[in-house]
């Protein structure tokens, strides 16, 4: 299983966000690895999975309905749907800045309902879902995104990201995020100045 070390002591403060906000501390291990192309995405709401669900013998289209699946839960707002499509040692990784990784599935849904607070009307568009069955038992998908939300529930954002999931097992293992903060604290501060006038 892989380790990662998270740094502590390095925060961002988004005012008026306190600067402990636990979705603001640096990763310290960046990386990155894509894989082949492959397409398509349905959108609308898809039950959460079964944890007894299995990947072995599972096919592409399979592992894409998993992840599909996943995204489909973020919009209904409710941690535990989300939650049930990670395993129990689950690495949730982050390469911006701005982003926290943690490790565990309980870790992962402590966290998810501040980060649903802060992104109200959260929504994932998958502009591509590519799927490789090559490595073992671990099936990786890479996907391509556009998320929108109303941060805080007032700045509207909207950022172009990245993905790389790890299946094993019918349930996600690793989730490695690529994202441009910078992006993001560019939205807000453009909505900050013209709130202000």
């Amino acid at each position: 299983m892989k380790t990662l070390s998270w740094t502590d002591g390095q925060t961002i403060s988004l005012d008026p966000k306190p600067a402990n906000h636990p979705n603001l501390v640096t990763p310290a291990d960046k990386k990155c690895r894509l894989v082949s192309r492959d397409s398509a995405y349905r959108l609308g709401w898809v039950e959460p999975l079964s944890s007894a669900r299995s990947t072995a013998g599972l096919s592409a289209g399979s592992v894409a309905e998993i992840v599909r699946s996943y995204f489909d839960a973020f919009a209904g707002r409710e941690p535990a749907d989300i939650a049930a499509h990670v395993a129990d040692d689950f690495v949730n990784e982050h390469t911006s800045a701005l982003g926290a990784g943690c490790v565990g599935r309980a870790a992962y849904l402590d966290r998810l309902p501040g980060f649903l607070a802060d992104m109200v009307d959260l929504r994932y568009v998958v502009e591509e879902l590519v799927v490789d069955e090559s490595v073992g038992e671990v099936a990786t998908a890479a996907v391509f995104y556009t998320m929108t939300a109303l941060w805080q529930g007032s700045a509207p954002i909207k950022i172009r990201g990245a993905q790389r999931l790890e299946v094993r097992d019918g349930l996600i293992v690793h989730r490695t995020d690529y994202w441009d903060s910078k992006v993001f604290l560019q939205q807000v501060e453009k909505f900050e100045n013209d709130a202000a006038g």
